[in-house]
């Protein structure tokens, strides 16, 4: 069972989650992305700097004083083909 003030710590985790999570209204792309050409531009190996548009990576942005909030890994064909037939992952991230 739950004390009172671990009841409210977790309530206030959760309602700051759902803040920092929720789509930033005055997000505009530092770039613009061509899905086509990243298709044909990506090898195995390259790291993707992502610009996020929820108000933790602005918070990211903010605090590190840099345009990019994530950062995620290309593998290409690298993982088999999952038994499912859904779509195979391609970029690896991490979330913190």
């Amino acid at each position: 069972m739950m004390d009172a003030g671990n009841f409210m710590l977790d309530w206030i985790g959760r309602q700051l989650a759902k803040r920092l999570t929720k789509v930033s209204p005055r997000y505009k792309p530092y770039t613009p992305s061509d899905y086509a050409t990243l298709c044909d531009t990506l090898r195995p190996g390259d790291v993707l700097l992502i610009e996020g548009n929820q108000f933790v990576s602005a918070s990211i942005k903010y605090l590190t004083q840099s345009t990019w909030s994530h950062a995620a890994f290309f593998i290409g064909d690298a993982l088999p083909e999952p038994a499912d037939g859904s779509e195979r992952p391609r970029l690896i991230e991490v979330n913190l």
